[in-house]
C-alpha cells in the first residue's frame, strides 16, 4: 500500500468520523433533561406520600432523612417506624452532581435543589421544564464533591455552635 493510498483511507475515515460523531451531540444534554425531570417527579412524588402519611412535609433540614429511612408517625426517625422509606437515595442534580437541598430564596449559586416545604414543591435551580432548558452553574464530579465536603463542614460548625450565621438553610444528607 502506498502513502497516496494510506491518506486517502485516513481521510474516509475522517470522514466517516465527522459524520457519526454530529449524530450524538446533544444527547449527553437529553440524557440530563430527562434525568432531571425524572428525579423532580421521583422526589414530588415521595414528598406527596409522606404527606399523606404525616399530614405534612419535612422541614428543609429533615428532607432526605425523613424520605430515605423510616418514620413513626410524628416523624421522627425510627428503625421500627411504619413510615417510609419512600425513596432509597437522595437523587443528584444532573448538571452539579449535587443532593444539597436549599431554600427557594437561598442566594447560593451551586445547589442540587431547592424545596419550599410548605408547598412541598421541588425546584432545579436553572432549568425551565416549560422549555427544557438548563442555563444553571454545571459543575464536575471533583467540583461537586468539593462543595459537599464544604457543606457538611459548614452543617458540623453550625450544629456545635460554631457558625453563627443565621441565614444558612442549606442541607446535605451524607451516606456513611
Amino acid at each position: 500500500m502506498s502513502l497516496v493510498e494510506v491518506l486517502i483511507v485516513v481521510a474516509i475515515l475522517g470522514i466517516l468520523a465527522a459524520l457519526v460523531s454530529g449524530r450524538y451531540q446533544g444527547w449527553d444534554e437529553d440524557a440530563r433533561l430527562n434525568a432531571a425531570e425524572t428525579n423532580l417527579r421521583l422526589i414530588g412524588d415521595a414528598l406527596v406520600r409522606y404527606k399523606v402519611d404525616h399530614g405534612y412535609y419535612p422541614t428543609i433540614n429533615q428532607v432526605w432523612d425523613n424520605l430515605i429511612l423510616k418514620t413513626d408517625a410524628h416523624g421522627n426517625l425510627a428503625e421500627a417506624g411504619h413510615f417510609g422509606p419512600y425513596i432509597t437515595q437522595p437523587p443528584t442534580n444532573p448538571w452539579t452532581y449535587l443532593d444539597i437541598v436549599d431554600q427557594p430564596d437561598s442566594d447560593i449559586d451551586a445547589t442540587g435543589y431547592t424545596y419550599d416545604p410548605v408547598t412541598g414543591k421541588v425546584l432545579i435551580p436553572g432549568y425551565n421544564q416549560t422549555i427544557r432548558k438548563y442555563t444553571g452553574p454545571r459543575l464536575s464530579p471533583g467540583e461537586a464533591r468539593i462543595i459537599k465536603l464544604a457543606r457538611e463542614a459548614d452543617n458540623a460548625a453550625s450544629s456545635s455552635g460554631d457558625n453563627d450565621d443565621p441565614s444558612y438553610g442549606g442541607y446535605s444528607h451524607t451516606s456513611n
